[in-house]
Parts: C-alpha cells; sequence; structure tokens
C-alpha cells in the first residue's frame, strides 16, 4: 500500500517518460487520411530557448482563479494572487466609459481620467460611520473611519478579451484635506475585500447597465456620498421606504436594521421577501384590524427596492403605524 511517495504516487510527471512510437503501417490497398494533431504536445525546453519546463509535480502553472461568470452579460471576474480583475466583451474605448460611469453612477468624483492610457480614478472616498456595525463594516477594524480609499481602474486590451483591472490604495489622515492629490499606483490592494465588493459590483453594473434605474449599489451604500434610504408616500398616502440597494442586500440591511431595533420578528420568508413582526399594541387604534402582526414586504422597483408595511396579503397597516415601523428601520439602515 505504501511507499517512498506515499500511499498514492503523483503522475504529473510521467509525461517525461513517454515514448515516441514509429508510425502505423496500413496493409497494403488501404488509404491514410492525414488528419490536424487535436492535442499537440509541446516542445521541450531543450528545443526551443526560455521554455518553462516544471521541477517537479508541485511546480506546475495553474489556471488563472476564476471567481464568477455572467456568460449573458459577457463578463469575468478573474483573481491571481491579490490581483483581480474583469475580462468583458467590449473594446478598451466601450469600457473606458464604462468604468467612467459606474463611478458617476455611484455619485463619486472622477478624480482623473485618462482616454489616452485608458485608466479613470476615484476621488478620495471616506467609508460611512455606524455606530453599530452591519455586515460590511465586521469586514474592516474599528480604526477603518479614519481611512480614506482611493480607487482605479486600469483597461487593458488582451488576447481573451479587455481586462478592467482594479487597484486600490489607502491614506490615513485627520481630513480630506491634508490627502495627496496625486498617488504611486504600484497594483497592490490595501484591501482585498473591498477591492472584491468593487468587482462584483461593476460586474453587476455591466450586467445591468441598459436598465433604466441610476444603480447605486454596494459601493455607494458602503461610503457616505450617496444616501441609501428615501422616505415616500404612494397615492393613496400610505408610507414607502425606497432603499437604493438591490433585492439581496436590501434583504439583509432590512434584516440588520430590525436586529437594532425595538421591533420584534416573529418569522420570515425569504422566498416571499416577507418579514413578519409583533404589532404594537399601543400604536394600534380601536376599530383599525385586528391582526396581531404586520407583514413587512419588499419589493423589486426601478430604483431599488421599496418596503411596505402590511397587515395582511390585501390589507396595508394603517398610515402612522405603518410610517413608525418603516422610520425605525430606516434609522437603524441610515
Amino acid at each position: 500500500m505504501g511507499g517512498d511517495d506515499g500511499y498514492f504516487r503523483s503522475r504529473a510527471m510521467d509525461y517525461e517518460k513517454a515514448v515516441e512510437l514509429a508510425p502505423l503501417k496500413l496493409p497494403e490497398g488501404t488509404q491514410s487520411t492525414q488528419r490536424k494533431e487535436l492535442y499537440p504536445i509541446a516542445q521541450r525546453q531543450g528545443e526551443v530557448k526560455g521554455a518553462y519546463a516544471p521541477k517537479g509535480a508541485d511546480d506546475l502553472p495553474r489556471p488563472q482563479g476564476l471567481l464568477n461568470v455572467n456568460e449573458q452579460a459577457g463578463v469575468e471576474i478573474r483573481e491571481k494572487d491579490d490581483q483581480r480583475w474583469l475580462v468583458v466583451r467590449k473594446s478598451p474605448a466601450d469600457s473606458f466609459e464604462l468604468a467612467k460611469r459606474f463611478v458617476e453612477n455611484n455619485g463619486f468624483e472622477i478624480a482623473r481620467a485618462d482616454a489616452s492610457s485608458n485608466t479613470v480614478e476615484t476621488g478620495w472616498l471616506k467609508p460611512r460611520q455606524e455606530d453599530q456595525p452591519g455586515w460590511f463594516m465586521r469586514m474592516v477594524t474599528l480604526n477603518f473611519r479614519d481611512d480614506y480609499d482611493r480607487f482605479r481602474f486600469r483597461i487593458e486590451n488582451a488576447a481573451d478579451g479587455t481586462h478592467i483591472r482594479i487597484e486600490q490604495v489607502r491614506e490615513r489622515a485627520s481630513d480630506a484635506s491634508s490627502l495627496p492629490n496625486k498617488v504611486a499606483w504600484n497594483g497592490t490592494h490595501a484591501s482585498t475585500t473591498r477591492t472584491e465588493v468593487v468587482a462584483n459590483d461593476l460586474s453587476d453594473f455591466i450586467a445591468e447597465e441598459q436598465a433604466t434605474s441610476l444603480r447605486t449599489g454596494v459601493l455607494a451604500a458602503a461610503y457616505a456620498n450617496a444616501p441609501r434610504t428615501i422616505m415616500t408616500w404612494d397615492g393613496n398616502g400610505f408610507p414607502v421606504l425606497v432603499i437604493t440597494m438591490d433585492m439581496n442586500r436590501a434583504w439583509l440591511a432590512v434584516g440588520q436594521a430590525l436586529e437594532r431595533s425595538s421591533l420584534k420578528v416573529r418569522d420570515l420568508n425569504r422566498s416571499l421577501e416577507v418579514y413578519y413582526l409583533k404589532r404594537d399594541k399601543r400604536l394600534r387604534k380601536e376599530g383599525e384590524g385586528e391582526s396581531h402582526q404586520y407583514q413587512l414586504k419588499l419589493l423589486r422597483a426601478d430604483e431599488g427596492v421599496h418596503v411596505a408595511v402590511q397587515l395582511d396579503d390585501n390589507t396595508l397597516a394603517p398610515k402612522e403605524e405603518g410610517l413608525q415601523v418603516l422610520e425605525a428601520i430606516r434609522k437603524n439602515i441610515e
């Protein structure tokens, strides 16, 4: 069972022992058809100067990490070491304009956009300060609120498509006025998690570019430049909370807001996108329904997600009750 090479010997280098055989000889009267090699064997290092030759099974080259593929949008997210980039089926010029729109649509300043080098740089971004850390703030340290981030999107033409490389630098400063106007980009990242968020958000932006809504996404939600919630009213005067996120992120944000509030969650249904809350008897007026719970319903919309308060599937909660519930959620999201 065992031996010098362990229980199961690695066969990764067995190809070096391969022996080239002479061509087969066909019987007289038969005709040979020439066919192109389906799997050509690479030449050895001694035959090609500078060719790569592995030293052992652990030294074999590995493919680039493929994190995500959106075939419909023509986007791939790849990574190698701490580098992360997108491969898109667009020209470098179109990708350059796409990167500019992505930054602008998130409500951030473009500090530099150079079409000759196909690079787009954001201004300095200060992460949003939160007293109660949510899912995003749990990814960073407690000292993060004094940090400022800056991103660069570098577009390159490659054989497999156009690459959009994402770079990030971080500076610590007491205020934005003391930050440098120019930074040294060396291809490294201060936060791999942060560049992963940007890459995922850019991929989503490309996939949803044709939509009419203004997409703020997770990147805008992570910084203080853009509002994440808007309180509005429908045509009958019932309150509606608008969350400028996609459904997955809005569902998570509402759940965390409920945890921070005094509202009690009885149950939830992710497939129906409903939270069931205990109804506050102090808010209920006589004759305004006998239901003992609220249904907090999340609905997809062009500008993000609408949140409404219902007593049941067919009845909205009284206006004052619904407003107090939505205000409690909005306060704990902001």
